[in-house]
């Protein structure tokens, strides 16, 4: 199957479930919005990994997409601890 005949819907943004390198994921979307049921998350929102380590997402959008006067967290953005979101969750479409 080609790329562009995927059937997941992928975001730019990091949303529930993004992954990041260090094999954690995005645990909180605090201001409720969201594409397609899955929560943005916001600078300020949480990572947490496998050992239950939480650390904070620390950069975004700047002004390109403000939530709750929060800039978005995009993938590739960065955690507290030096750590990034790496994996956009896809959702399967029809789910």
């Amino acid at each position: 199957m080609k790329d562009g005949d995927s059937k997941e819907a992928k975001y730019l943004f990091a949303t529930i479930g993004s992954l990041t390198g260090r094999v954690g994921h995005v645990t909180t979307a605090t201001e409720g919005f969201g594409f397609h049921g899955l929560g943005v998350a916001p600078v300020g929102d949480i990572g947490t990994y496998r050992d239950r380590n939480e650390v904070v997402i620390t950069d975004g959008t700047g002004f390109a997409l403000v939530i709750g006067a929060r800039p978005a967290d995009l993938f590739g953005g960065s955690l507290r601890n030096g750590d990034r979101i790496t994996q956009m969750f896809a959702k399967q479409d029809g789910n």
